[in-house]
């Protein structure tokens, strides 16, 4: 008895460490394994031109990257940087890994090099996915692949795949079209590069002469682009060729608004596709609605978004200076101009707007200095209107500007002319307004402005029972767990 009572402890001692020993092994394997693949993510990812040699096209060096960039944006657990913004920074040539984790906001760089094989046509692309989420920054994936046994279409597909992978990347990912094979895929790179290179009609022309040939539902997106008057055709075609091809879609919903005017259904398919495609355009356009509506704290939750995806862009500092004033949060104005001007130090519409603040806000009225912008809303060309002004200076400004513009002189005549050409809703009045209220109640109350509304579809009376969602349930990952059974089928 005695002896039986001894050994139960011990048995008990024994289980206890095996169950702390099992479940110390259970959370090293779900820290490492499991956890990445199920908990949210905050990578923003970077993919930069590829180096070459003087040998190299620029079709390779410059668009397999940007296509590269296309491709993994269809990612809702990734943000990803920008093409436009990862080439103007590599042209500066001060391409270092932790700099460019700064500049660029990135917490990964994928970086590549073409060398080309000795006494051949072939080549080698050397692949690096490089972590700079840490001050010393760590090999995440590395690779080499040879056009000698794989075509370049076969490369791009098997970077997205491993650099998905890598980053723990488990979001849905439609199939490329059939249509693009590896010749019509490089000859598509050849049709970039020349855009790239401001040869639009080169590049229209290419695409065109062989069309059938070399037909895809990118190459018909691309001449949507290149061909505004046939644009809703191009559209189209790309989406029937592809129906995911998610630069067709959000080219689509834009096309259908323009048509039907139909502005609650837009906001609906907006939504759907900001949702869906957060690297994408239709985040910004949801943006500029809702500053239309007058959600700006929302406003300024999707423009932070964007400019996670274009940090080097003036326009949406601007833009979120601009939800900033209208949310009353004017002391934080200052800091997203000097941002705007810090990035682009030479954009005259950044100057125009960093006097027209301190002119109109700060009351520095008395000094507007070499601003022709606050020069020439004050009168001192002698402009009383738009159609005043001789063409050369009307062409400066954007359909958007010239309204504003109008706005400022109490020209509404030439405002309403304006408006045929805006983008804006103009449900809001301009940036940093601070003219006489009255002025814009003016504007407001004209009929020609209730006729602009219902042109666009717009019901102010149900506008007003609109409400807005909660931003960060929009981009709410859905990934697919290690156990789904969907998984494989996906």
């Amino acid at each position: 008895m005695t002896k039986e009572n001894s050994s139960t402890p011990s048995r008990g001692l024994f289980f206890a460490v095996v169950l702390m020993g099992a479940l110390v092994i259970l959370t090293v394997v779900g820290y490492f394994l499991w956890l990445p693949n199920l908990a949210p993510k905050l990578i923003t990812l970077a993919v930069l031109p590829f180096e070459g040699g003087e040998t190299t096209p620029d079709h390779l060096k410059y668009e397999l990257p940007r296509f590269l960039t296309m491709r993994l944006s269809e990612s809702r657990d990734l943000n990803i940087v920008d093409f436009y913004d990862t080439r103007e920074w590599f042209e500066t040539g001060e391409v270092q890994f932790q700099t460019s984790a700064i500049v660029l906001g990135a917490t990964h760089l994928l970086v590549g090099e073409f060398k080309s094989v000795a006494d051949t046509d072939e080549f080698d692309l050397e692949i690096q996915l490089v972590d700079v989420s840490k001050i010393s920054p760590s090999m995440k994936w590395e690779s080499t692949f040879s056009s000698g046994e794989q075509s370049i279409l076969e490369i791009h597909n098997e970077i997205v795949t491993d650099v998905r992978e890598k980053l723990y990347d488990k979001s849905p990912l439609a199939p490329l079209e059939e249509e693009l094979n590896s010749a019509s895929f490089e000859h598509l790179l050849r049709a970039y590069s020349l855009v790239s290179d401001g040869r639009i009609n080169d590049a229209a022309k290419l695409l065109l002469a062989e069309n059938h040939q070399w037909e895809s539902a990118h190459s018909s997106y691309l001449l949507s682009q290149l061909l505004p008057n046939s644009r809703a055709q191009y559209v189209e075609r790309a989406l029937k060729l592809d129906p995911n091809h998610y630069l067709a879609l959000i080219e689509k919903v834009d096309i259908q608004y323009e048509r039907d005017q139909d502005f609650l259904q837009y906001l609906d398919n907006v939504t759907e596709l900001a949702s869906r495609y957060s690297n994408s355009k239709a985040v910004s356009s949801l943006a500029q609605i809702y500053h239309e509506l007058g959600w700006f704290a929302e406003e300024q939750e999707l423009l932070y978004r964007v400019s996670r995806m274009q940090p080097l862009s003036s326009e949406v500092a601007l833009r979120i200076a601009f939800s900033r004033f209208h949310s009353e949060d004017q002391e934080l104005v200052p800091d997203a101009l000097q941002i705007a001007q810090l990035r682009e130090p030479s954009d005259e519409r950044v100057s125009r707007y960093r006097g027209l603040f301190d002119w109109n806000l700060l009351e520095q009225r008395n000094d507007v200095g070499a601003n022709k912008y606050l020069r020439l809303i004050q009168g001192e060309y002698s402009y009383l209107n738009l159609a005043s002004m001789p063409s050369n200076l009307i062409q400066k400004f954007t359909c958007d500007e010239l309204v504003e513009l109008a706005l400022y002189l109490d020209d509404f005549d030439g405002a309403f002319d304006a408006l045929s050409c805006s983008r804006r809703l103009w449900l809001q009045p301009p940036p940093f307004w601070t003219g006489d209220e009255s002025q814009w109640d003016s504007f407001v109350a004209d009929k020609r402005y209730t006729q602009w509304l219902q042109a666009k579809g717009l019901d102010l009376t149900r506008l007003a029972e609109l409400t807005p969602p909660v931003v960060r349930k929009l981009f709410i990952p859905k990934r697919r767990y290690l156990w789904s059974p969907k998984s494989k089928s996906e």
